[in-house]
């Protein structure tokens, strides 16, 4: 750093990166290497994209072990595919929408998944978000 030289991330370390902050953020743990290896493979391949590994995460049973209320749920996707917190007004917007109107968490996922923001993230790391 002292002399101007930065460390140039190859797209398997970019990868990997997204695949490790899903482990972290979504199941709250570190990556075991078989699957970290694996996600990271089908998303450098092209056989999957940004929206199946986020819906492999976040549908999983380790996740829905977690027992997450529904706001808990809402911050969790909000750190997960935007890397930030939400507002209040954004979790009771989500809450609503699952409580009020009927949507499963599936569906609120969804919105998350095609969202510009989320599209944004999968940018930085360098893989297509795609779609379910």
């Amino acid at each position: 750093d002292g002399y101007g030289i930065s460390a140039i991330l190859t797209q398997r370390d970019l990868v990997t990166n997204f695949v490790s902050r899903m482990y972290t953020v979504a199941l709250n743990r570190e990556a075991d290497a078989n699957g970290l290896n694996d996600w990271v493979t089908g998303l450098i391949n092209g056989v999957i994209y940004g929206a199946q590994v986020a819906d492999g995460f976040i549908m999983s049973a380790e996740f829905e072990a977690r027992g997450l209320s529904n706001e808990a749920y809402v911050q969790t996707l909000y750190m997960t595919f935007f890397n930030r917190e939400a507002s209040d007004a954004d979790i009771e917007g989500w809450v609503n929408a699952m409580t009020v109107y009927g949507q499963s968490r599936r569906d609120v996922m969804n919105g998350f998944i095609n969202s510009a923001e989320f599209e944004a993230l999968c940018n930085e790391y360098g893989i297509i978000r795609g779609s379910l």
